[in-house]
């Protein structure tokens, strides 16, 4: 049974990461750290209004109070270093972060749609360090909660989220755009064999079960080089621009843009207006980079993703799991409306 206890400090493995190279996403970092919370409240029997208003119990021996803890975190060991799970995800496809240091670049993490060009399989990296950043701050979370309550020498038990990535997990896809992307398929199946043999009541996963995808977009950003004509633009209410009009005049209760010389102005379009602009003026592109996560639960994916997670729930019917349900801009309502839901969800 693939597992580790997190008594013995993690050691560190990798330099630290620059600040400006750390993942950015507060709004899913404190819904995992909620949701940790949760199961460790869960896993000793106490599920309180205000986890940080909990009482610690008079009694000495807590445990008679609130019962030994029986957690199990599915989720990414900290200990394992991020270039050896895309190694293990990638198998002959692997290239290292020196190669693409050397042809891309000290800042190739800015240019991740430039790689998923060359090396799709690469934006593996850029996966791992945007969904694979909360493993240690889960289990921090948990055991803090016990704590709070007098069973601060009890720890959690972790069974790491790597175990069951392979290079049957990884695929390379496109989006609409032609972005190039990964996407990582959590099997319900291999969730359910790494739990076979675990002992404990709760399960906390923060990570989704189906198939969560990383697409590398690229901005293009346009600025017009030289002077804006000065000359006086007229401007219909549609939003329509008519180039060298100078009044405006009523025919058949319609207005008709005029030139000096009195002969209609045609209306141009904001986008051929915008061409023009560009023709005569010049004009130089900015392309830059992002990273965006499309979860397992997203609106298109949703209705195949869920039952899978329910696939795992009824594996084990006399567990409690406290899973992640979503990301930012998730919604399994209209999902759930389409699908069979399980009594226990």
């Amino acid at each position: 049974m693939p597992e580790r206890s997190l008594e013995a400090p993690i050691p560190v493995q990798e330099k630290p990461k620059p600040v400006q190279d750390r993942p950015q996403n507060p709004a899913r970092r404190s819904f995992l750290k909620g949701l940790a919370g949760l199961a460790g409240l869960a896993a000793i029997g106490q599920i309180p209004d205000t986890p940080r208003n909990i009482p610690a119990p008079e009694a000495e021996n807590k445990e008679k109070v609130f019962g030994e803890p029986k957690l199990t975190i599915v989720d990414v060991d900290p200990n394992i270093p991020n270039e050896r799970l895309v190694k293990q995800a990638l198998g002959e496809k692997f290239i290292l972060k020196d190669q693409l240091r050397a042809e891309f670049g000290e800042d190739y993490k800015n240019k991740w749609s430039e790689i998923g060009q060359k090396y799709p399989e690469a934006l593996m990296y850029a996966f791992v360090e945007k969904y694979f950043t909360h493993g240690k701050d889960v289990s921090a979370v948990t055991e803090d909660i016990w704590k709070r309550i007098g069973l601060g020498n009890k720890k959690a038990r972790l069974i790491p989220l790597q175990t069951i990535l392979d290079q049957q997990s990884v695929k390379t896809i496109k989006d609409s755009e032609e972005n190039p992307g990964v996407s990582v398929n959590f099997d319900p199946q291999k969730v359910i064999d790494i739990l076979k043999d675990d002992p404990n009541q709760v399960v906390n996963m923060s990570f989704q079960v189906g198939n969560v995808d990383l697409y590398a977009v690229t901005h293009r950003q346009k600025e017009l080089l030289g002077a804006p004509s000065e000359e006086m633009l007229l401007e219909d209410d549609e939003g329509n621009y008519y180039p060298g009009a100078r009044s405006i005049s009523v025919e058949n209760n319609q207005k008709v843009y005029l030139n000096e010389k009195g002969e209609k102005v045609a209306p141009v379009s904001p986008e051929d207006y915008q061409k023009r602009q560009e023709q005569e003026r010049g004009v130089k592109e900015t392309l830059t980079t992002s990273t965006k996560i499309e979860g397992a639960y997203s609106k298109d994916k949703a209705k195949e993703n869920l039952p899978k997670l329910f696939e795992v729930c009824k594996a084990y019917p006399d567990k409690l799991f406290v899973a992640a349900a979503g990301n930012e801009g998730e919604d399994l309502r209209e999902a759930l409306k389409q699908i069979e839901t399980p009594t226990f969800f």
